[in-house]
C-alpha cells in the first residue's frame, strides 16, 4: 500500500513538473510568436516594437499585456519625394492563449490609439489622428505560410483636425459601427511592395461629419455624411488582386453659406465595385477588369433647381453601370509603387491589348441606354464590334429643347440623324446602333461614317 502510495506522488510529481516545463515553453512560444508577427511589418519596410511582453496565466493558459506597441509604415510616394508615413501606437495591448494553442493569440486593443500620418507633398504638416474604439478584439494564428485572423470591434471612431489654406480648419470625426474581419496573410514574395493577402470585412454603419471653419475669403460650413452597411473582399493570394465592396445607403449633406446655409442632400441607395488587375508587371498582356454601378440616386431640391430650372427632365436617376475588361501589357503595377510612380513620369504603364464591354447602363433623366462590345488594337488602330440601345430618345430630346441646351432647329437636326442612322424593330420604341470598327474605317449600322481613330503611342 505505501509503495502505491508513493508510486501515485511520484506520478503526480511528474505530470506537475512536465506541465510546468510545457506552460513555460508556450510562453516562450507566445513571445516569439508575437515576435514573428512584428517581424511581418518589418519585411514589408515597416518598424515595429514593444516596451515589454508580461505573460502570466499559468496553469492553464496565457495572458499578457503587450506594453507600449508602435508600428510605423512607410509607403514611397513619386520619385525624389520623401515617402508617405503612417505611425500607429496604443498604451497597451492584451494577448490570451490556451496553454495547448500557444500559436493562437486573442489580442484586445486599447479603447484609445493614435496615428500620425505624414503625407510630405500635401500641406498642413503631419496629420494626428485620435482613434478610438469599444471592444476591438483581433484572433491571430501563425501557421508555416502565413498568419491567419480574424476579429472585429463593436465601434471603431476617429477624430482629426486638419489647417488648410483655402477653408481653414477642418474638423473630422467618424464612427464605425459593429465592424467583422477575417482573412489570412502570407510571407512576402515576388517584387510586390506588400505581402499576398485576402481580407474579407462587413460593417453595419458609417456615420461621421466634417466642421469647416472657413476663411474671410471662402466662408466655411458642414458636411454630414453616413452609410448603412458596407461589405468588401481584398484578394492578393494568386497572380492578381481582385477586390468588390457594396455601399448601402450612402447619404450626404452640404451646408454652407455659399449655398444659403441650406443643407443640400446626397443619395445613393447602392454602390458597387469590382476590379481585378496583375500582382506582377509582364512583357506579355494580362487580363483586367472594372465594374461600378450605382443605383438610385437622389439629389436635393436645390441642386435640382440649379441643373433644371425649367423642370424639363425627369428627376430619377436610377442606374449608371459600367463593366470592362480586357488585356494589357503592365509595364508596372500598383502593387509595387514605386515603379508604378516612376513609370508614370514617362507615360502610362499600362497598354491595353484587347477591351470588352460588358454592361453600359445609363438610366436617368427619363432616358435608358444599354450598350455592350468588344475590340482590340491592331497597328493602334481599334478594331470591334459594339452595339447600343436607346430608350426615351424623343421625350429626351423635347426636354432637351424645353430646357434650353439646344435649339429646336438643332433638335430636328439630331433627330433626323438618329431616323438615318438608328434601328428600330417592328412593335419596339427601342433605338439600336451597331457600331463596327473595320479596316480603318467606322460603321454606324453598315454605313460608313468616317476613319476609325488611330490612339496616341
Amino acid at each position: 500500500m505505501g509503495k502505491a502510495l508513493t508510486s501515485v506522488v511520484a506520478l503526480v510529481g511528474i505530470t506537475a513538473a512536465a506541465w510546468s516545463g510545457f506552460w513555460f515553453y508556450g510562453k516562450g512560444k507566445i513571445v516569439e510568436e508575437i515576435e514573428a508577427q512584428a517581424q511581418l511589418v518589418r519585411d514589408q519596410g515597416g518598424e515595429a516594437s514593444y516596451e515589454s511582453i508580461d505573460v502570466s496565466g499559468f496553469p492553464f493558459g496565457y495572458e499578457g499585456r503587450i506594453i507600449s506597441p508602435k508600428i510605423t509604415m512607410a509607403q514611397p510616394a513619386t520619385e525624389g519625394t520623401a515617402p508617405i508615413t503612417l505611425k500607429w501606437s496604443a498604451p497597451w495591448i492584451e494577448a490570451k492563449a490556451n496553454a495547448a494553442s500557444p500559436n493562437v493569440i486573442e489580442m484586445t486593443v486599447a479603447d484609445t490609439q493614435e496615428l500620425l500620418i505624414n503625407l510630405p507633398e500635401e500641406d498642413g504638416g503631419p496629420l494626428p489622428v485620435a482613434l478610438t474604439s469599444s471592444n476591438l478584439i483581433i484572433e491571430t494564428e501563425v501557421t508555416k505560410d502565413g498568419v491567419l485572423f480574424r476579429g472585429g470591434a463593436t465601434t471603431m471612431g476617429g477624430r482629426f483636425e486638419r489647417m488648410t489654406d483655402k477653408a481653414g480648419m477642418a474638423n473630422v470625426t467618424y464612427t464605425i459601427d459593429d465592424l467583422k474581419t477575417s482573412g489570412r496573410v502570407n510571407d512576402k514574395t515576388g517584387d510586390t511592395d506588400q505581402p499576398p493577402m485576402v481580407v474579407e470585412y462587413t460593417l453595419a454603419r458609417i456615420g461621421g461629419t466634417a466642421d469647416i471653419t472657413g476663411t474671410p475669403q471662402n466662408p466655411g460650413g458642414k458636411i454630414d455624411f453616413k452609410t448603412a452597411a458596407i461589405t468588401g473582399t481584398t484578394d492578393t493570394l494568386g497572380d492578381e488582386t481582385t477586390g468588390k465592396a457594396v455601399f448601402n445607403d450612402l447619404d450626404m449633406s452640404f451646408e454652407f453659406a455659399q449655398l444659403g446655409n441650406l443643407p443640400l442632400d446626397l443619395g445613393i441607395e447602392q454602390i458597387n465595385l469590382e476590379t481585378r488587375i496583375p500582382n506582377g508587371a509582364a512583357a506579355e498582356a494580362q487580363p483586367f477588369g472594372y465594374r461600378m454601378s450605382m443605383k438610385n440616386v437622389t439629389l436635393a431640391d436645390l441642386i435640382w433647381t440649379f441643373m433644371d430650372p425649367q423642370q424639363a427632365f425627369s428627376r430619377e436617376i436610377n442606374n449608371l453601370t459600367i463593366d470592362i475588361d480586357g488585356t494589357a501589357i503592365f509595364t508596372a503595377t500598383p502593387s509595387n509603387a514605386e515603379a508604378f510612380a516612376e513609370a508614370m513620369e514617362t507615360g502610362l504603364p499600362i497598354d491595353v491589348q484587347t477591351l470588352r464591354l460588358n454592361d453600359l447602363t445609363v438610366d436617368a433623366l427619363g432616358l435608358t441606354a444599354k450598350g455592350t462590345g468588344e475590340g482590340a488594337l491592331r497597328n493602334d488602330v481599334p478594331e470591334g464590334k459594339a452595339s447600343v440601345g436607346i430608350d426615351g430618345f424623343p421625350e429626351f430630346m423635347k426636354s432637351m429643347v424645353q430646357s434650353g441646351r439646344i435649339p429646336p432647329q438643332q433638335a430636328m437636326v439630331v433627330q433626323l440623324m438618329v431616323e438615318n442612322f438608328g434601328k428600330v424593330a417592328e412593335g419596339e420604341e427601342t433605338i439600336r446602333f451597331d457600331l463596327e470598327a473595320r479596316d480603318g474605317m467606322m460603321y454606324v449600322n453598315s454605313l460608313p461614317v468616317g476613319q476609325a481613330p488611330a490612339l496616341p503611342q
